[in-house]
């Protein structure tokens, strides 16, 4: 089959190959509402890795079947992988794992983001495996004709040592016919564990080269159908997608 994005632009490829990594299928636990998820967080559910198909975008799964270690940093629980079952247990993070919030938490793709109190403390984990790290992401892509559309969803795990109003105004901008918008959030982070979950819409049009890209920050935990999936060192996910638009 001819590969229809070989005349993607790099800017446009970029898009694709982050929305690409996010995967499809059921899988994972979580709570509808993503803040107050309590001072002691249990995940768990079926580890996967995930293939790019470049001449279709198609995405293939595969079930993870051994065993593997998971490193969390900071340090603030204990996880691993067991014939392909993740479970993780995520604990109250001490002083000295926590640090003041910063705004780069949301991604760089809002202004005028407010963080209150602003002397707040919080600590965001990440999950490594020996064979990348571990995030939970779903994605639906299809194609038709020279147009990709792609729905992403990714959600990140907070600790913050009180309650936390965040606000942030959406923008948009726009080069080569590359148009990329953000939605004003405003909502409060619990005390203990909160779950950022950022959905990521966007379509790509080959013959005309052009894409509209929409990125949505909100507080929620969903469970199917995002799932969890160990990415390559050199895969981006929505989260490192959303800080390099405007770099």
């Amino acid at each position: 089959m001819r590969n229809i994005f070989s005349k993607m632009p790099l800017a446009a490829a970029a898009f694709v190959f982050a929305a690409a990594l996010a995967v499809t299928a059921c899988g994972g636990n979580g709570a509808p509402g993503g803040g107050g998820l309590g001072e002691t967080l249990t995940l768990s559910g079926r580890v996967y890795t995930v293939g790019i198909d470049w001449q279709t975008m198609g995405m293939t799964y595969t079930p993870v079947t051994g065993d593997l270690a998971v490193t969390i940093l900071p340090q603030v629980g204990t996880g691993q992988i067991a014939a392909g079952q993740l479970n993780l247990t995520l604990g109250t993070p001490t002083a000295a794992q926590m640090g003041r919030i910063s705004a780069y938490l949301f991604g760089s793709g809002w202004d005028n983001v407010t963080i209150t109190p602003d002397d707040a403390l919080s600590a965001q984990p990440w999950f490594n495996t020996p064979d990348g790290d571990l995030v939970r992401e779903y994605n639906r892509t299809t194609i038709s004709g020279t147009t990709l559309r792609t729905t992403g969803r990714s959600v990140r795990y907070v600790f913050v040592d009180r309650d936390v109003a965040v606000r942030g105004t959406g923008t948009t901008n726009e080069e080569d016919g590359f148009r990329y918008t953000t939605r004003s959030f405003n909502f409060t982070l619990r005390k203990g564990w909160n779950a950022l979950h950022l959905l990521t819409e966007g379509s790509i049009n080959v013959a005309t080269e052009t894409a509209n890209v929409t990125m949505t920050l909100s507080l929620s935990n969903p469970g199917s159908p995002l799932r969890w999936v160990i990415l390559d060192d050199g895969d981006w996910d929505d989260w490192e997608f959303s800080s390099r638009i405007r770099r």
